[in-house]
């Protein structure tokens, strides 16, 4: 309805109006339930606490009066538990390198009477450490042999050992080229990060 026809209408016939609004209103309060209760079955009602009439329909004063008496349960059996065996240390290798630290005695006399002390056992208490890689530097002295009556003959130089130096002219012996190939293809250990470690103890290898 437009202004223009409202207007006429409220002019016209007041009653009419009175009517309409009423309708208008009732309309208004319709949609308005429907909006709640679709919003409290969606998202549930703000509060959780019940009301007297939802009460009464979830415990009755029938029931809460002739409560039956509750049956004793059944004792479970719980099994009781078992611990394992207690986990013992794995043996060494036997290729362990030992280095054995003997101690001074503490006391040698004895407090009360003075007399000198008897040792009775010795006991061992075992640490197992780690002594970091160091290098070796190895001298292979070799002979040069020379004829001191024939001045005609050459010195004769004794030959290193057959797999000393792995490649010519190299100062890196064996055991350095197998810790580099065995820590970078093994270990994927990179090249840059073995120079750091050889560089703390103190040797710049590139």
């Amino acid at each position: 309805m437009g202004k223009v026809e409202y207007e006429q209408l409220v002019a016209s016939d007041p009653k009419a109006v009175m009517m309409l609004l009423m309708e208008k209103d009732r309309e208004i309060e319709k949609l308005r339930r429907h909006l709640l209760n679709a919003t409290k079955s969606r998202f549930g009602t703000k509060s959780e606490k019940l009301t007297n009439e939802e009460q009464q329909a979830l415990f009755p004063l029938e029931e809460l009066s002739d409560a039956p008496v509750q049956e004793s349960l059944a004792a479970i059996k719980v099994p009781e538990h078992k611990r394992k065996a207690p986990r013992k240390r794995r043996a060494l290798p036997k290729n362990t390198v030992v280095k054995r630290i003997d101690y001074p005695p503490s006391e040698t006399t004895c407090g009360c009477c003075g007399k000198p002390l008897v040792e009775l056992r010795k006991e061992i208490t075992n640490v197992l450490n780690f002594v970091p890689a160091h290098f070796v530097l190895e001298e292979h002295a070799r002979p040069v042999m020379a004829c001191s009556c024939c001045k005609e003959s050459a010195p004769v130089t004794t030959p290193t050992k057959e797999g000393v130096q792995l490649i010519p002219r190299c100062p890196a012996g064996v055991g350095l080229l197998s810790h580099i190939l065995i820590s970078k293809y093994q270990d994927h250990l990179p090249l840059y990060r073995q120079e750091q470690m050889f560089a703390r103890l103190g040797y710049e290898l590139p």
